[in-house]
């Protein structure tokens, strides 16, 4: 992103997504890991955003714009379902921390 003309404004809230899954997962709290994937999410959405408005004046060109699109449609989806799968072992009393590993990549390949 950062050699292809996206503006500047898009990186705070790229890094911000990957910063709240990996500061709750340095906690080792399963009952806080839904509410930092929530701050994800908003995180993700203000990503949004920022692409959205740089793809109008034509900072990006409409195919990357699509694929990084798809990349945040993926990686919200992923988040929901995490954050669902952690309620529902919250509300059953089954805390295990989950692997994270396939968010990761997305969020790399949305920042390189």
């Amino acid at each position: 992103m950062r050699d292809s003309g996206w503006p500047a404004s898009c990186n705070a809230p790229l890094l911000s997504v990957a910063a709240n899954i990996a500061e709750v997962h340095g906690r080792g709290s399963t009952k806080a890991f839904p509410n930092q994937l929530w701050i994800a999410n908003g995180s993700l959405t203000e990503l949004e955003i920022h692409v959205s408005i740089a793809a109008r004046p034509g900072y990006i060109d409409d195919l990357e714009t699509k694929n990084v699109f798809n990349q945040m449609h993926g990686t919200g989806c992923m988040l929901t379902g995490l954050r669902k799968s952690l309620e529902s072992r919250i509300s059953s009393r089954i805390f295990l921390i989950p692997i994270l590993g396939s968010l990761i990549p997305n969020l790399c390949f949305l920042y390189s």
